[in-house]
């Protein structure tokens, strides 16, 4: 921590706790239907599928974070 780093703005969170707490229910079901609609369509645990994902942030250097880690674990970000 830098002698100046309380003159820097604080991050404030992206989503609130409550729009993080919707979004993440809607997701749940959504991954349910998605796996119903994967079986119905013969897809097993055994086949391999491309996920393509993506991340959304209020930082660039979050995204910036993000990316590198990803890069890490041998993903293209």
């Amino acid at each position: 921590m830098g002698i100046l780093d309380f003159f820097k703005p604080k991050a404030k969170p992206f989503v609130s706790p409550s729009a993080y707490a919707a979004n993440k229910t809607n997701q749940a079901q959504m991954a349910t239907q998605t796996l119903g609609q994967l079986r119905k369509l013969n897809v097993t645990e055994t086949c391999e599928l491309k996920l393509e994902f993506f991340f959304y942030t209020n930082v660039h250097d979050k995204a910036q974070a993000l990316t590198a880690y990803l890069n890490r674990l041998g993903h293209y970000a």
